[in-house]
């Protein structure tokens, strides 16, 4: 007999994880009168700064509504406000009445006098709402932090630095697979350029021309030359060798007159000298030894005079001592 399969009982259903609901601690729901949503953001953003003191975890919303601005603002909560869910309703039905829960008491959303009236109700009022079985709105409206935590920042950083990883993989791709470098390049030796080689060429004369500088072999240089006519060249160096001879034939001639008249100069001092010291001697000589007594005691003595002695030439040269005179003397 086959066996019978026993029927194994079904498998319990996993119980389906329930969604935390993140309730707000605190709501505020009203309509503002006013022309700029500028004007309806820093009125919601007043609020939470007035009467909420967890200020980082607030939220706030406005939306346009009946000329004016619904505002919504939670303190606490994951940020979805019921302001979206109560301008749809109020826009189907204007005269329903709508209601959330806020804590333990009931928020009433009506129309009134053609403009949005919401409220919280006393709690007795609020248990007759909650207890009534009536839907009451859903939070379906992302709203804007009080405080930014920096996601935007965040998200556009993750984007940048996504294509910066994209464009470097591109690049490597580039590199890897389209990249062609082009001929290496070998050492230069600074030694072996032309412009070193100037002093081969610089004392090329006049009449000549350097018609190639060029390496030979890959290391030796080489000068190619010819040469250089200049009309009239042989004329000016004749020209040049016939003044400078004549500059020098006039410096001879002006060297001889001077040492002419040099050598006249000195002769005349000579002559001028020697006739002095004949004279000299012959005014000695002629005196006779007789007349060259010493004076007396009872000679009279010459009055003192006040005028001033004048000094007798001395000959120096011994008698009978020629003196050579010499062209240095004058």
């Amino acid at each position: 007999m086959a066996k019978e399969k026993k029927d194994k009982p079904p498998k319990a259903a996993k119980a389906q994880k329930k969604s935390r609901a993140v309730q707000p601690m605190s709501i505020q729901l009203g309509w503002l009168e006013a022309d700029s949503a500028k004007d309806a953001r820093s009125y919601a953003r007043g609020i939470i700064q007035q009467r909420f003191k967890a200020t980082d975890e607030s939220y706030y919303a406005i939306l346009p509504f009946h000329g004016g601005f619904l505002w919504e603002a939670h303190q606490g909560g994951d940020g979805k406000g019921y302001i979206k869910s109560a301008a749809k309703a109020l826009e189907d039905d204007p005269g329903g009445e709508y209601w959330f829960k806020a804590g333990d008491r009931a928020y009433r959303v009506v129309m009134q006098d053609g403009k949005p009236f919401p409220h919280l109700l006393p709690p007795e009022k609020s248990v007759e709402i909650l207890n009534s079985g009536t839907e009451s709105l859903q939070r379906t409206y992302s709203m804007t932090p009080y405080v930014r935590k920096g996601t935007g920042w965040l998200v556009t950083g993750g984007i940048m630095a996504g294509s910066s990883a994209l464009f470097f993989i591109g690049s490597i791709a580039f590199y890897a697979f389209a990249y062609n470098p082009g001929p290496s390049v070998r050492a230069t030796d600074i030694g072996s350029l032309p412009h070193t080689k100037w002093p081969m060429v610089a004392s090329v004369g006049i009449e000549e021309i350097v018609q190639k500088l060029q390496m030979k072999n890959g290391k030796d240089w080489s000068v190619d030359r010819r040469a250089h006519v200049v009309e009239g060249l042989d004329q000016l160096r004749k020209q040049r060798a016939d003044l400078e001879r004549a500059n020098r034939e006039r410096d001879t001639i002006d060297e001889s007159a001077a040492k002419a008249a040099a050598d006249a100069a000195d002769a005349a001092d000579e002559a001028e000298l020697k006739k002095t010291i004949d004279a000299a001697k012959a005014k000695d000589g002629s005196a006779p030894a007789t007349q060259q007594t010493a004076p007396t005691a009872d000679a009279p003595k010459p009055a003192p005079s006040d005028a001033i002695p004048v000094a007798t030439p001395v000959q120096t040269v011994p008698a009978g001592t020629p003196q050579t005179p010499t062209g240095a003397q004058r």
